[in-house]
């Protein structure tokens, strides 16, 4: 069935396919692996493990999303919203491949309007530091990464796991850094 397949692609370990993979499910499963490289103990079955794994890693994410988005998400400007929605979208689910960043198309063609009719016109107060924590990693995000290989028996590519970091990192800088737009506050007054 469709469901123990994606639950296989996302337990199993593929090394040649893992660099395409940017969610935190697929970093965990790049860290299980060279977990004996780093000088921690390392399960015996890397797969068993994982697969053991999985279950919580879904309820856990499903809570801490929640949270995140009762407790913070939901209180920041639309902007905002946006890019941790969409963060949220590509980093939770356990397989979450680079096909899948083209949704940040949208955020991040929302932040340049952003930076270009509010914050340089005056009309919105963001700082140059708070437009490298956002920009910064989109451009992590829209570069391929595919340089980024370990070579041993057979090459491992962790492009994917840089990008996972670059999506936390764009998450956090969604929750802390607010982009309140007078012209998208009006928007959403005009709505009924």
């Amino acid at each position: 069935s469709d469901m123990s397949a994606t639950r296989g692609a996302a337990v199993g370990y593929k090394a040649p396919e893992i660099g395409f993979y940017h969610d935190l499910f697929s970093f965990f499963k790049q860290a299980v692996h060279f977990s004996g490289r780093l000088g921690l103990p390392e399960p015996v079955d890397h797969d068993a493990f994982v697969a053991r794994v999985f279950p919580f890693y879904c309820i856990a994410v499903v809570i801490a999303f929640g949270l995140a988005y009762w407790f913070r998400i939901r209180r920041l400007p639309f902007l905002n919203q946006l890019i941790a929605l969409i963060a949220c979208q590509l980093l939770l689910p356990p397989y979450s491949a680079d096909y899948k960043l083209m949704h940040l198309y949208v955020p991040w063609c929302a932040f340049l309007v952003f930076l270009v009719r509010d914050v340089r016109t005056g009309n919105a107060r963001f700082s140059g530091r708070q437009a490298l924590a956002v920009l910064l990693p989109f451009a992590v995000l829209f570069t391929p990464q595919s340089y980024l290989i370990f070579q041993e028996i057979y090459s491992i590519e962790y492009g994917g796991q840089v990008k996972t970091a670059a999506l936390i990192c764009l998450f956090v800088a969604a929750l802390c850094c607010r982009m309140d737009s007078p012209s998208s506050d009006r928007a959403g007054q005009e709505r009924p």
